[in-house]
């Protein structure tokens, strides 16, 4: 008799398909959890820092320095100042000039760039003095408001029974609304003139100090270019005229001719 052979998948064979499958899943997971926990531990995205903060941040810095920028220096510098590309300095520069927070001067080719304290004191000298003709505006209207009002409760009480009283207290209603929101308007400048006010008496301590410190600097590098000179008169021998050749040289316009110049102590 023949010997039949069977083609039936034994237990072999469907052992490695399960081992597969298996094998897929446990691939399958671990990717889940590595994309999981790459999720959990990437940072979060930084919010967008508003226009108007960069344009403040700007402000401050370029009024830190204390003196005047081309635009191709700020172009340099404020990038890192305020996060910006090198192309959009100019564009935040001519926003500054439209509000007149900052000054231009051409010179020669170049237009030059500052923003001084003073011109912040003076800036918010403007800003308060504002404030305090649109307080005493509404506060004008609002008495002139109120006379209305009498005026024409008294004429209503001579008119009674002339006029319709609808139309009275319609009119009345909306003199009442408008002098109410007259109200909130000034009470909302007067909470802002409050605040700038005390802001403004820390700015005046703030300043004050810089002023100190200043001056400190000041004395102390006049000490120090006065002994400068002193040496420079030693190395020269004596010569007064190689002395003054040689300050002329080094200062330039801003050069003074100091004939009292002590001699040198030994």
């Amino acid at each position: 008799m023949a010997q039949t052979i069977s083609f039936a998948p034994g237990p072999t064979y469907y052992s490695f398909y399960v081992v597969s499958w298996r094998k897929w899943l446990i691939y399958l997971s671990l990717l889940k959890v590595a994309w999981l926990t790459d999720n959990r531990t990437q940072p979060p995205r930084s919010k967008a820092v508003p226009p108007e903060v960069k344009q403040k941040m700007i402000l401050d810095h370029i009024r830190s320095t204390c003196t005047c920028h081309t635009l191709k220096d700020l172009e340099k510098m404020l990038p890192s100042v305020a996060s910006i590309n090198g192309i959009q300095v100019k564009d935040f520069i001519t926003g500054l000039l439209n509000e007149n927070k900052i000054c231009m001067e051409k010179i020669g080719s170049n237009n030059w760039y500052w923003s001084f304290p003073s011109d912040e004191k003076r800036e918010r000298k403007n800003v308060q003095e504002r404030l305090l003709r649109d307080l005493n505006r509404l506060t004008k209207t609002v008495e002139q408001l109120e006379d209305e009002v009498q005026k024409k409760q008294a004429r209503a009480k001579e008119e009674e029974g002339t006029r319709d009283p609808m139309d009275i207290e319609i009119e009345r209603r909306s003199l009442m609304e408008q002098k109410a929101e007259l109200f909130i308007e000034i009470e909302q400048l007067q909470t802002q003139k409050t605040a700038f006010e005390d802001n403004g008496v820390s700015k005046i301590k703030q300043k004050t100090e810089e002023i100190n410190n200043w001056k400190r600097e000041i004395d102390i590098w006049e000490d120090n270019i006065s002994i400068m000179e002193q040496y420079l008169y030693k190395l020269a021998g004596g010569d007064r005229g190689l002395v003054e050749a040689i300050k002329k040289l080094c200062y330039g316009d801003d050069y003074e001719d100091d004939h009292d110049m002590s001699e040198p102590q030994c």
